[in-house]
């Protein structure tokens, strides 16, 4: 009985306060925000770069093609002038091919001022590869025609489960890794709530006085099932208010009066 008085003062205590309004509606205006922010940025593709290219082994010269996102520029000015070109943002970066051994692994130095990309920087590097790759094979005496054949039509492997459904390894992963960093999330923060709690209450000097009357053990768990009961409750508004933005948004495109026209 003791234990249920702990709960419920627990939970009426912090969801009466103004944080927990606040957070309730913030969090889920911060997701969205969230969300919008990272699909913009991936379905936006990146700028075009312009890459200064010294090519002093002439292996790469003309085989180099630029595209929607890249375009090369050789050069034959020095190294030092090629780098402050760079530094005066009059190219996006500079690539220094030395001469090398096409039979041994080798290592070229890309130089920018700003971050160039993951993708600019791996699509710089196929494009050599595929160039050096090409070379091989042509001293290997084999026509890159015929081996683009012969990969044209390659295996597919597609997972079903024994009760005759499709799985999606990456949806799967996917939902798994969503669903740890919620609970982490959540245990973290209302973990953190819990000790705020008892560190508010012993600096109000109102543990004494609860001690007094209650269990430390019977304190403790009234604490952890309060906040959690708080965390259901909000976990419940959240999605309350995302099934009501659904119908709201379900009802705007069902009656717009366009499609009544």
């Amino acid at each position: 009985m003791k234990t249920l008085l702990v709960i419920k003062r627990e939970f009426w205590t912090r969801v009466r306060k103004k944080s927990f309004i606040i957070m309730t509606l913030l969090t889920p205006l911060i997701f969205i925000a969230m969300s919008v922010f990272i699909g913009y940025f991936a379905t936006s593709g990146p700028s075009k770069k312009t890459i200064v290219v010294y090519d002093e082994s002439s292996y790469f010269k003309n085989q180099l093609e630029g595209n929607s996102q890249l375009i090369f520029i050789f050069e034959n000015a020095k190294e030092g002038e090629l780098k402050q070109a760079v530094n005066d943002k009059q190219y996006d970066g500079f690539l220094m091919i030395p001469a090398f051994n096409e039979n041994e692994a080798v290592q070229f130095n890309l130089y920018s001022k700003d971050p160039l990309g993951m993708e600019t920087e791996n699509s710089i590097q196929d494009q050599l590869n595929n160039v050096l790759i090409s070379q091989r094979m042509q001293n290997a005496g084999i026509q890159t025609d015929e081996l683009q054949k012969l990969q044209k039509h390659t295996i597919r492997l597609k997972t079903i489960s024994t009760e005759g459904q499709d799985k999606d390894s990456l949806a799967s992963y996917a939902i798994g890794y969503g669903s740890g960093m919620l609970l982490y999330f959540f245990m973290l923060f209302y973990g953190m709530s819990v000790m705020r709690s008892v560190m508010e209450e012993k600096t109000n000097r109102i543990a004494e006085i609860i001690i007094s009357s209650v269990k430390p053990y019977q304190l403790m768990l009234g604490k952890i099932f309060g906040v959690a009961l708080v965390g259901l409750a909000q976990f419940l508004i959240w999605i309350l208010l995302l099934g009501g933005l659904v119908l709201i948004g379900y009802s705007s495109f069902s009656f717009s009066p366009d499609m009544g026209s």
